[in-house]
């Protein structure tokens, strides 16, 4: 599945010379929720930063510098989710 959304990304960048911004957003708001138990977040989190690293990349994404923020953003609430998580599974028992 991940390996699938890597090929969905470059073939973007093949095709049309990046991801465009639209497709980038439902992505990224797919991805951007911090229910879930620590497999499902821990899945988002991968994903994220998948998204991220395009999102580093100068000219792979429409606004690139804008998207840089927001899926910095979206890997930090997810992050928090996850360590939030795993605290309550194996600290707080």
């Amino acid at each position: 599945e991940h390996a699938g959304m890597g090929a969905r990304s470059f073939g973007f960048r093949q095709d049309e010379g990046r991801v465009p911004g639209p497709g980038f957003a439902r992505r990224v708001a797919r991805i951007d929720r911090t229910d879930g138990d620590i497999d499902t977040l821990s899945k988002r989190l991968a994903y994220i930063r998948t998204w991220t690293y395009v999102a580093q990349r100068k000219g792979w994404v429409e606004q690139d510098s804008h998207w840089r923020g927001e899926t910095r953003a979206v890997e930090d609430r997810l992050s928090d989710a996850l360590h939030m998580a795993l605290t309550q599974r194996f600290v707080d028992r």
